[in-house]
């Protein structure tokens, strides 16, 4: 019997879910998801940390309670976004 905890997931596999979880429920367009990864790369590269979801809602594309049940879903906590 093991008695250690789950194994915590990969942040970025995590958020890879939760795009595509995002997608299937047409809660979002790949359109949108596209320019999303492509403004977080950027962002990536000038030095700060910053997921696709997390450029999703500063851009209104999703909603906080979208994406909230979303993560409620994959058994994570809210995204806490600076300044909101």
């Amino acid at each position: 019997m093991n008695d250690s905890a789950p194994e915590e997931l990969d942040p970025r596999k995590t958020q890879a879910i939760f795009e595509k979880v995002a997608l299937q429920k047409g809660l979002i367009t790949q359109q949108q998801h596209d320019e999303c990864l492509s403004v977080q790369q950027n962002v990536v590269k000038a030095g700060l940390e910053v997921t696709v979801e997390e450029v999703l809602l500063k851009k209104g594309y999703i909603s906080k309670q979208k994406a909230a049940s979303i993560n409620a879903a994959l058994g994570r906590g809210p995204t806490v976004i600076d300044g909101y």
